[in-house]
């Protein structure tokens, strides 16, 4: 109801009640009257614009509600959709796993067949394992058995094998380079100290040095120092120093000095006598190896070994003369050409004692003091064949070169067979007719003065 409708409609009830009803005309109103019904119209208008106010808020409640509720009726009808689709979901989801699950069922009876078969292959498969032990068992023993006849018709073939890698021309040409060496060698060591000041001394430094050296070259060594010229005999006296240092160091078993190698020379020869060449050779080539490389091991060098050499060489210099001072400078002067000729000798030796097994070579040298032997030997410097008048030998002073010999055993009927023994390379001495020539040439000299 509009407000002013509802004003008029208050005042006329008022009217009612104050003068009754029906009453047209109303009575002057006091102003005890007035004030009463304005306070009353101001509390009538105060309840309507309260009631107003409570009107209009329940309308916004009443709005807010049904703002509410419909959006309650949307989200019901969302979700009654939704559980719609995820009923229909459901159902198919079901669908599928009934269908998984027949699936599943097939695939498992599919398993256990396979795990049969699986169980069958395996049995199989360790049926053939076993097999194939037992066929790897057997080739292992067959493969050890080939081995161990494969070694020792390795080691048969090894000690049976009779070619060697050099040849009689390549073993003698070994020799005559060694040879050259230690001339030249000692003609440059000769040459040099001839250019100095000589006086033979007795001094006990000399004394020591003969003492070391006339047990093997005492003819030679006491024709040096009575010599009243002796450049020659200087030059015969160093090669045949170095000859004998040559042939000790080929004929040695063992390089270092420590050791004495004369037990294996003597097995050696035991077996040389006894057994076949094929086996003495082979032991021989196979004990030198073996010793090279477990007892010489240090030792087996040129540079290791030259060291030995030069005592001997300044020992002949002193025995001509020279002073210790002269002595001293060979190693630096002669160190690399004196290392030289004893690496030559040392390849020379691994020849003849390792890489050679068909036969036996034996260098040659005609000991100081013994008697001249045209079989083995050449007068170095006579040309002719050693003798005296009486057709006797003459005595050797010392050798300038080394020969070399080859003994070889040539199969017979008895098995071992005989030694045949050739010489391929004379050794050339100095005799005494040498001292006799220079005696000869001095006396002229002295006539002709």
């Amino acid at each position: 109801m509009p407000l002013p409708s509802l004003i008029k409609f208050v005042v006329n009830c008022t009217m009612d009640a104050v003068l009754g009803p029906g009453a047209t005309d109303p009575p002057l109103p006091t102003p005890e009257v007035e004030v009463a019904h304005r306070e009353q119209i101001e509390s009538l208008t105060k309840g309507l614009a309260s009631a107003n106010q409570q009107r209009d808020l329940l309308k916004e409640k009443y709005d807010a509600a049904r703002q509410r509720h419909r959006t309650t009726e949307q989200r019901l009808g969302a979700m009654e959709r939704e559980q719609q689709e995820m009923s229909l979901v459901l159902e198919k989801r079901e669908g599928e796993l009934r269908n998984v699950g027949r699936e599943l069922q097939l695939a498992q009876q599919g398993m256990e067949r396979m795990r049969e078969a699986e169980r069958r292959q395996l049995n199989v498969i360790a049926e053939e394992r076993r097999k194939t032990e037992l066929f790897r068992s057997e080739r292992d023993d067959a493969v050890a058995l080939l081995n161990t006849r494969t070694a020792e018709l390795r080691a048969a073939q090894v000690f049976l094998m009779k070619t060697d890698g050099f040849s009689d021309a390549d073993v003698r040409r070994m020799v005559e380079n060694i040879n050259a060496e230690i001339f030249q060698t000692a003609a440059l060591i000769s040459d040099d100290f001839a250019a100095d000041s000589k006086v033979i001394s007795h001094s006990f430094v000399t004394q020591n040095a003969y003492e070391r050296v006339s047990p093997n070259m005492k003819p030679m060594v006491d024709a040096l120092r009575s010599s009243s010229d002796p450049d020659l005999l200087l030059q015969i006296s160093l090669q045949g120093c170095m000859s004998l240092f040559a042939k000790e160091l080929m004929d040695c078993w063992m390089l270092a000095s420590s050791r004495d190698g004369s037990l294996l020379k003597g097995v050696h020869n035991q077996m040389v006598d006894e057994e076949t060449q094929a086996v003495s050779g082979r032991w021989r080539s196979l004990t030198r190896q073996h010793i090279k490389h477990h007892f010489d091991r240090d030792v087996n060098t040129a540079a290791a070994i030259t060291p030995s050499l030069i005592p001997r060489i300044t020992d002949i210099l002193l025995l001509a003369g020279a002073s210790v001072g002269d002595c001293d400078k060979v190693t630096q002067v002669f160190g690399a050409r004196l290392e030289n000729v004893t690496s030559l000798i040392l390849a020379f030796r691994k020849v003849i004692g390792e890489d050679i097994i068909s036969c036996e070579y034996e260098p040659i040298l005609g000991p100081s003091g013994s008697q001249f032997n045209a079989e083995i030997m050449e007068d170095t410097f006579s040309g002719g064949p050693g003798l005296l008048p009486g057709n006797e030998p003459r005595g050797i002073l010392c050798t300038t070169e080394l020969g070399l010999r080859r003994w070889q055993r040539v199969e017979g009927r008895g098995g071992k067979g005989e030694w045949e023994r050739s010489t391929l390379l004379k050794s050339k001495v100095a005799t005494d007719g040498l001292l006799e020539e220079l005696e000869h040439d001095a006396k002229k000299q002295t006539r002709a003065r």
